[in-house]
């Protein structure tokens, strides 16, 4: 992996360097695998305006935002406002990073020669002194689209025919370069690499607050991190638990109290072999577990309805 995270890194500035000292050097096809393929492209074909399309637009839409005092913005102070390009670190996407790593090595890829399951494009972009660039693209596949882009049995790109053609949208939507991966639309993130990533971004916002609050122990090689963007049910309770309400030890009697196994180690961190430990702890922190006072009944909920805040309530109270 040649590309590192720089801090630093002015995507404005590089924006003017494109248009003067930037230009297209490659053009790939990524599958529904994840797999990248050389796309050949016919002089003077659609492809190739494609290929200069993309590069044209991500430069010149770099440069307008710098001109209209646009900010750009880490996902996690991402507030949805207009005329913000954000980005995360790219070691933190895990498809960009692993089709640009294999780009990284663009002579040992196979030339494309199959028109079908493609799943987004990508351009390779030199500008001087800095690393390759790459501009993801979207795809859209059309029997019946005019201005479509072909893909002929042999992998070469050329003008709309009888063959299997595909809609390339022309507006910017995802440049990997610096280390880092600018996203113009958000919406074309999530369609090719199939992640919210500001649902993720909070996510790891929250993972981070809780290993400083609830913090955990695992077996070696184990991943809280990995663990909890692998389980839909995880990310959903994280996203609810209320971090920081809840010491560890308070985490642990209550597993005791509803019969379900919470282990701490010597320094009260909570003990996680697996899924089920981590969906424990996590429905705690949600206050999941209850008692029926009309039963005597226990139970684990996964949704509830606050009726009467009972602390706000004895606040009004103790007032009057």
């Amino acid at each position: 992996m040649q590309e590192t995270i720089a801090e630093d890194f002015d995507l404005f500035l590089y924006g003017n360097h494109m248009s003067f000292d930037g230009k297209p050097e490659g053009y790939f096809v990524v599958n529904n695998n994840g797999m990248p393929y050389r796309a050949i492209i016919a002089d003077n074909s659609v492809g190739h305006y494609f290929m200069v399309n993309t590069f044209s637009s991500i430069s010149n839409a770099i440069q307008i935002a710098g001109a209209s005092g646009a900010r750009v913005a880490h996902i996690s102070d991402y507030d949805g406002s207009d005329n913000t390009i954000v980005y995360e670190d790219l070691e933190k996407c895990q498809t960009p990073m692993e089709v640009v790593e294999q780009l990284y090595s663009s002579e040992s890829i196979e030339d494309f020669s199959y028109p079908d399951n493609i799943r987004f494009i990508v351009t390779k972009v030199s500008c001087g002194n800095y690393a390759d660039g790459f501009i993801f693209k979207s795809v859209k596949n059309s029997s019946s689209v005019f201005g479509g882009v072909d893909i002929s049995s042999n992998g070469v790109m050329t003008t709309r025919g009888e063959t299997r053609a595909f809609v390339i949208n022309e507006l910017p939507e995802v440049l990997v370069i610096g280390g880092k991966v600018f996203i113009f639309n958000l919406a074309a993130y999530k369609r090719m690499f199939g992640e919210d990533i500001a649902r993720r971004s909070i996510i790891d916002q929250k993972i981070e607050e809780l290993m400083r609050v609830n913090p955990v122990s695992l077996p070696d090689g184990m991943n809280f991190r990995e663990m909890v963007l692998g389980n839909t049910n995880l990310q959903n309770l994280l996203m609810k638990a209320d971090i920081g309400r809840f010491t560890n030890e308070q985490v642990a009697e209550q597993g005791e109290n509803y019969g379900v196994d919470v282990m701490t180690d010597t320094d009260l961190k909570i003990i996680i072999m697996g899924t089920r430990d981590a969906a424990i702890m996590l429905n705690i922190l949600c206050d999941n577990y209850v008692n029926s006072e009309m039963s005597a009944q226990r139970y684990r909920v996964n949704t509830k309805t606050l009726l009467q805040d009972t602390n706000e309530n004895q606040t009004r109270i103790g007032v009057m």
